[in-house]
């Protein structure tokens, strides 16, 4: 067995019953060599009473709560800053492992490879309301060159539904300043590791299932989110350009573009909200201009006809 700690940083927030099978998912691994780490994310829920009876197991697993409601992303970089594993795994509490040799197979070609940065597993997305499977499917070969995949990310190649399903080599995102991040949502972190990564490694079998539910963040998504997503974007777009990866301003105008897109089509913002952020762009960033702006107003107005349509 391979002895190289793979550390999962599990944020949580009052679903037990989604935790519990999170990590039961991740006890049925054949890789024994693991390192959980939930942050709580000051549930009502006794969510520390479960973890106390995993420990009795001499299972591998810390514990931390948040004394208030911080989000996702804050417990994300608690659990980092906590990791001491050389791979990495982010794990949401509502997703779950079907692929149980799926950490063996990640830790196997990392070993082999050390120009592989990233080890992509796909996905099954489960629809809950309409009690629904999906398979996922990546549109690009088994190797990929971080390069070309951060140019075409979410453009013309897919990324995977989560970042459960993927192992990130840990210094690789220290090289990314992870623990600097303001947003440390899926994204953001494959994007950053895919700026100092060399290889990515996709396993095109599908390791898990990712839920879609109504309580999912990009079914709720926020303006304040939303900026510092955008944030974050641009501080992407200035380590392309330090790096000379590529023409960093068109590729943060395609990314601004799909950001606001997915934010009018997961939100139903309204035509004062999408203003409001347009100017808020507008004043922010100089490369905030009129072909930008006429594409979200586009996008906007695409939605609100087939909100009509819908009633």
């Amino acid at each position: 067995m391979n002895n190289h700690t793979i550390s999962i940083i599990i944020p949580t927030y009052n679903r037990e019953k989604q935790l519990k099978e999170c990590i039961e998912s991740i006890l049925k691994q054949n890789y024994n060599n693991i390192q959980i780490i939930v942050i709580d994310d000051n549930s009502t829920q006794n969510i520390e009473n479960y973890i106390n009876q995993i420990k009795e197991n001499e299972i591998n697993i810390e514990y931390y709560k948040n004394k208030e409601n911080k989000g996702a992303g804050f417990g994300r970089k608690i659990g980092y800053k906590r990791a001491i594993g050389e791979y990495i795994i982010f794990c949401d509490d509502d997703d779950y492992y079907t692929d149980f040799n799926f950490f063996k197979k990640a830790v196997d070609i990392l070993d082999k490879d050390d120009k592989i940065s990233l080890i992509l597993g796909n996905t099954t997305t489960m629809y809950e309301k309409q009690n629904i499977l999906k398979d996922n499917e990546f549109n690009f070969n088994e190797l990929i060159p971080c390069k070309e995949y951060l140019e075409k990310f979410q453009y013309k190649l897919v990324k995977p539904t989560s970042t459960f399903s993927t192992v990130f080599r840990k210094k690789i995102l220290d090289m990314a300043k992870l623990n600097e991040m303001n947003m440390v949502n899926d994204s953001s972190i494959y994007l950053r590791a895919l700026v100092y990564g060399n290889n990515a490694y996709a396993i095109k079998e599908p390791v898990g299932i990712y839920r879609v539910h109504s309580k999912n963040i990009s079914s709720n998504i926020k303006v304040d989110f939303l900026k510092q997503n955008i944030e974050e974007k641009y501080i992407i777009k200035n380590m392309i350009e330090e790096k000379n990866i590529f023409n960093s301003k068109k590729w943060w105008n395609k990314q601004l573009i799909l950001t606001l897109k997915y934010y009018i089509e997961g939100s139903n913002p309204s035509y004062i909200n999408i203003k409001d952020i347009c100017k808020w762009c507008d004043e922010k960033y100089k490369e905030f201009n009129i072909y930008i702006k006429v594409r979200i107003y586009i996008i906007f107005i695409k939605k609100y006809i087939k909100n009509i349509i819908r009633r």
